[in-house]
């Protein structure tokens, strides 16, 4: 026999808003059944549609719906990306690029990977990427533990902490690009 096609009910609307401390803008809207549905999705913007700002392209940025209320879905910033169209324009010939992954605890106890991505002037040897590896595992393990979550992504997406990154490393071999290619919440 056929199954029961009962209707669960009708399909709402619900608007889904970023974060205060990015921007409270509505990212876009969503429907559902039953607003609990909605929990735990993920949604992926490029960065420079969510601040405004045409320089911020290279950048893509997930958020996740934590909370639903009224017909609003609150969000919480679970990812930052570099789009990889940008990651492959930054590295030519002769250069090199050192990559790295680690994870690490912010000052309000979230943990989170961190992936930098950094590109040298010229070839060098593996000792020398070695030591601006560490040097960037350095700076971003002491930045993370002495920001919350929310801040220190403020502090990436305005590129003030690839350019702590940049000025250090650079004393240890020329560098021409200094960059966090991905932060996960974890």
């Amino acid at each position: 026999m056929a199954e029961d096609t009962t209707k669960k009910g009708k399909k709402k609307w619900y608007q889904i808003q970023s974060p205060d401390f990015i921007s409270k803008n509505t990212l876009g809207e969503t429907t559902s059944i039953d607003p609990k549905n909605l929990i735990n999705k993920h949604l992926s913007k490029g960065l420079s549609e969510v601040t405004g700002d045409p320089k911020m392209q290279n950048a893509k940025i997930t958020f996740a719906i934590n909370n639903v209320i009224d017909n609003r879905c609150l969000t919480i910033v679970s990812g930052y990306e570099l789009v990889s169209s940008y990651l492959r324009r930054a590295v030519k010939v002769g250069k090199d690029r050192i990559d790295d992954s680690f994870i690490t605890e912010t000052k309000d106890k979230v943990r989170i990977r961190i992936k930098p991505f950094i590109v040298t002037k010229f070839k060098c040897n593996n000792s020398i990427k070695r030591s601006i590896r560490e040097t960037a595992r350095e700076i971003l393990i002491k930045e993370a533990a002495a920001y919350d979550y929310n801040q220190f992504l403020t502090e990436v997406i305005f590129h003030k902490i690839q350019s702590q990154i940049k000025e250090r490393v650079t004393k240890v071999y020329p560098v021409t690009l200094a960059e966090i290619r991905m932060i996960v919440r974890l």
